[in-house]
């Protein structure tokens, strides 16, 4: 019996809720055609707008970055990579706040964002910080494209350009410190081999036999696993020597002509839902507890 009440007032309350919205309807809709009329105004006249500019690239090397520094054994630098996905790799590298240090405390980009009256007295890290928010990166595949909005056209494509610098030199300084890596790995493995074949020396005899079959093996194991990181640092030494790129450009980014008005269509529909949500339930709120 309860339930059926339930059920009976759930659907009163429905009715009413519908009987309302059509009743009211156009109130609702001016209202939220005034906020949506609002919210375009104040994002396409009086916030500032911005300039688009774009750039992109294709990798032409591996689809991961291994800088050799956090590999934890020889296995896991000639098998598994750190990461498995281009887009993970490339995307955490590209979005850091490091690489965007390297970009926008860059002298050349700094005194530009100082000549904008806005940057002016702005503190170079709050100046990072808030530029961070207009990159777009897109990953597929093999293609990576990146935007920015920049607050002159100037600094638009040359924020752009400046990523893929930066993104060249810091691909350029891992495989540096993977052959530094690759390098005391190789002196650890020789060492260790040295260690190997003083004991087996020392444990030649019938007495010995079984300790010196153990030594045995794990000198070959040794032997392969250095044999294994001299072939990876040939080819490391090779790839640094022989200058490949990483990436080659598509399209560099270039001073756009025209203002872009960034997220002027979201915020406006987001403004719009929310004042057709608020007087909805405020016309329902009056209406109800005047019958109560």
């Amino acid at each position: 019996m309860n339930r059926e009440q339930g059920d009976s007032a759930g659907a009163v309350s429905m009715s009413r809720l519908w009987s309302i919205l059509t009743r009211r309807r156009a109130a609702i809709a001016a209202i939220t055609l005034a906020a949506a009329a609002a919210a375009f105004c104040v994002n396409y006249f009086l916030l500032p707008k911005r300039y688009l500019s774009s750039a992109s690239m294709l990798l032409t090397k591996d689809k991961t970055i291994s800088t050799g520094v956090d590999l934890k054994a020889v296995g896991e630098l000639l098998g598994a990579k750190s990461f498995e996905s281009t887009d993970f790799n490339y995307r955490i590298v590209i979005e850091s706040r490091a690489l965007a240090e390297r970009v926008f405390l860059s002298p050349d980009i700094l005194a530009q964002y100082k000549k904008i009256p806005g940057f002016r007295n702005m503190e170079d890290g709050k100046i990072v910080d808030s530029q961070r928010e207009f990159l777009e990166l897109r990953i597929e595949n093999n293609a990576i494209k990146l935007s920015f909005e920049g607050p002159t056209p100037e600094l638009a494509a040359a924020v752009v350009n400046a990523y893929f610098k930066e993104l060249d030199a810091f691909l350029k300084d891992s495989t540096r410190r993977k052959r530094g890596f690759l390098e005391r790995e190789l002196k650890r493995l020789q060492t260790l081999l040295d260690e190997k074949n003083r004991e087996a020396d020392l444990a030649v005899g019938p007495e010995n036999k079984s300790r010196y079959t153990e030594l045995m093996r794990d000198r070959v194991v040794l032997e392969q696993t250095y044999a294994l990181t001299f072939s990876e640092y040939q080819k490391t030494i090779m790839d640094e020597h022989r200058g490949d790129k990483w990436f080659y450009m598509l399209d560099s980014g270039r001073a756009p002509e025209k203002k872009c008005h960034p997220k002027t269509v979201r915020n406006t529909l987001l403004f719009a839902a929310l004042a057709f949500c608020a007087s909805f339930w405020l016309f329902a709120a009056v209406e109800l507890n005047r019958k109560a």
